[in-house]
């Protein structure tokens, strides 16, 4: 496969999982009461529901903006997979409703794969390697 092919299919990706996160993040805000009972007891423990809530929104549009706009995906692609992940660990009894997240979980890890070869980390590591006029 040629790298626009694969850059077109990435960002298919992309916009499936930002979708995901905008579409939760404003249904929450227009909603609430649809979405603060499920975040987990211990949770709501530490923070009232509703702010909790508003917290969880604002990272779902960072983490969805953080996937167009930052050149390596990666971090929020991995974010991303955890928290939907976490959203399903913790509501198991609720799968008939959550099962779509871990489709969407896939897609980030799968985003967050190819762009694992390009971590900031890495390339520092990389880079630090190379002896000098080695290409």
């Amino acid at each position: 496969m040629d790298e626009t092919a694969s850059k077109k299919i990435i960002w298919l990706l992309k916009v499936a999982v930002a979708f995901s996160f905008l579409y939760a993040a404003t249904s929450g805000f227009i909603e609430p009461n649809n979405w603060v009972g499920f975040f987990p007891r211990f949770m709501t423990n530490i923070l009232p529901g509703p702010i909790l809530l508003r917290v969880f929104e604002i990272v779902e549009v960072l983490v969805a903006l953080a996937l167009f706009f930052m050149k390596n995906p990666f971090y929020p692609a991995v974010l991303g997979a955890i928290m939907l992940l976490g959203v399903v660990i913790f509501n198991l009894p609720q799968l008939d409703i959550l099962f779509r997240d871990i489709p969407i979980a896939l897609t980030a890890i799968a985003i967050a794969v190819y762009s694992m070869e390009k971590t900031p980390l890495e390339a520092k590591t990389e880079s630090r390697g190379k002896i000098i006029g080695e290409n």
